[in-house]
């Protein structure tokens, strides 16, 4: 039976051991939800996914999805509102008329869209041609018609752009080019392309004024019909879609905002994908995930930055890179670590007044949180060190000296290491897990499981002890 006590004393003293190692000095990887990423499809059958061999699929919407979610670090929540036979009269309808069906739900949408994908126009001069297999260029009056149809698709394309404008300002919005649908007819394709070439060039060029992107897609399927056109359908196969979906992607990534994260130490390069930005809270280095790796980007420690105080978040172009800012109202640290973007850091103490003066209110728009919806900082000229109204924060270190390392630093030492994604452009924020473990967490845990060890072995020796086998 002493055999039994020492393989006990043996069992409690190993789990110790790996609690005195472990616990105290774990870390955990900069780990990180991705942020959401609203996207809203209008558009036709398309959009809706109808295939070459007239069977219903994935559309093109579906595809960007797949690809803005393996290229960026962004989760896509996809509303997908393309209806087989759609014309231009008919999104336009969903968007304005308050009896249509869609009416409510695609206004809402629109309102909470980050990107939003068109595509319609066809279907208005096809349906003025009629069977296709019956085209005949050389019908005068039927030109007119087609030409008239198209001035109809740019006006209302050009409705419908200015409506959504309204409802979400900031947007980006992407319209489709058309591909050429009718290359099984030979003997015509000359006025075929001659058509699709000023179908694209009115919704271009409505694009082009109202501020949204034109997303060719000629190109890509001209020599590549048996792949994507192989039946005489105007609909594509699923690579086709693919495709499609693949041209949009093209611009729709470059021009997403840009990820940040922060973690202490350098970022794993498993981790992010290209153009994300991290921020080591250890060593106030900033990085950039270029292809696949991480660089060094810069120091902010080199930065002679200041300390700010104010009410609510503070605006984009307030203060300058190396500055941090304290959100009096929610207890909120930032820091500026571009010169258009305020990182989120997480909770602090209140800063002391070291100058005496009174704090300035909030350089921002009082009263924005860092909730999902929020729209982040916005523009805001930075004046003087005087407080003379709700644009400026206060300046609470400005007779002190050194760089932004040392009052960082300081600063670090109280706040509330909770990670924050954050987006440029729109500043969207969301809470992320610790990047690092609280040692006084588990120094806490460790002598709680102490205790109880110590409770478990002190009642075993005493119940063999009473039963005479010590």
């Amino acid at each position: 039976m002493k055999k039994r006590i020492k393989q006990f004393i043996t069992t409690i003293l190993s789990v110790l051991l790996v609690i005195s190692f472990v616990l105290p000095h774990q870390t955990l990887a900069a780990n990180f939800e991705k942020p959401i990423l609203n996207y809203v499809a209008l558009g036709d059958s398309l959009a809706a996914g109808y295939l070459n061999d007239k069977s219903r699929g994935r559309g093109y919407p579906e595809f960007i999805k797949e690809r803005i979610e393996s290229g960026s670090s962004y989760l896509v929540d996809l509303q997908n509102f393309g209806i087989g036979g759609y014309r231009t009269t008919h999104v336009l309808d969903d968007l304005i008329n308050p009896q249509s069906p869609k009416y409510q739900q695609v206004r809402e949408a629109i309102k909470q869209a980050d990107i939003i994908t068109y595509d319609a126009g066809a279907n208005d001069v096809l349906g003025v041609i009629g069977d296709v297999t019956k085209f005949n260029p050389n019908d005068s009056e039927l030109m007119k018609q087609i030409q008239a149809a198209m001035i109809t698709v740019g006006d209302n394309i050009d409705v419908t752009l200015k409506e959504i404008r309204k409802i979400n300002p900031d947007a980006q919005v992407y319209i489709m080019g058309y591909y050429n649908a009718l290359h099984f007819l030979p003997n015509i394709q000359d006025a075929v392309l001659y058509l699709i070439g000023e179908l694209n060039k009115v919704i271009d060029t409505v694009a082009f004024y109202n501020g949204a992107t034109f997303v060719p897609t000629f190109e890509i399927f001209n020599g590549k019909y048996q792949e994507y056109l192989p039946n005489p359908d105007i609909h594509p196969t699923e690579a086709g879609y693919q495709a499609i979906a693949g041209q949009f992607a093209n611009f729709i990534i470059p021009n997403l905002p840009i990820v940040w994260i922060f973690g202490e130490g350098t970022p794993s390069d498993e981790k992010g994908h290209p153009r994300d930005k991290y921020l080591d809270i250890k060593n106030w280095v900033v990085y950039e995930k270029v292809d696949l790796v991480w660089q060094k980007s810069y120091d902010l420690k080199e930065y002679e930055g200041e300390q700010l105080v104010g009410q609510g978040s503070p605006k984009v172009d307030y203060g300058k890179v190396g500055d941090f800012y304290f959100d009096q109202n929610t207890n909120i640290l930032y820091v500026k670590v571009d010169e258009l973007f305020w990182l989120e850091i997480g909770k602090s103490d209140p800063i002391d007044d070291n100058d005496g003066g009174q704090n300035g209110e909030q350089p921002g728009d009082s009263g924005t949180g860092s909730g999902g919806d929020q729209t982040g900082p916005q523009n805001n000229e930075k004046d003087g060190s005087q407080n003379t109204g709700s644009n400026q924060g206060e300046n609470l270190n400005s007779g002190n000296s050194g760089t932004t390392g040392e009052k960082l630093e300081q600063m670090n030492n109280k706040a509330n290491t909770t990670n924050t994604v954050k987006t440029a452009g729109n500043n969207q924020r969301l809470k992320l897990p610790n990047t690092a473990t609280n040692n006084g967490l588990f120094l806490l845990i460790g002598m709680f499981t102490i205790t109880i060890a110590g409770v478990s072995y002190l009642m075993y020796f005493r119940r063999i002890k009473r039963e005479g086998f010590e």
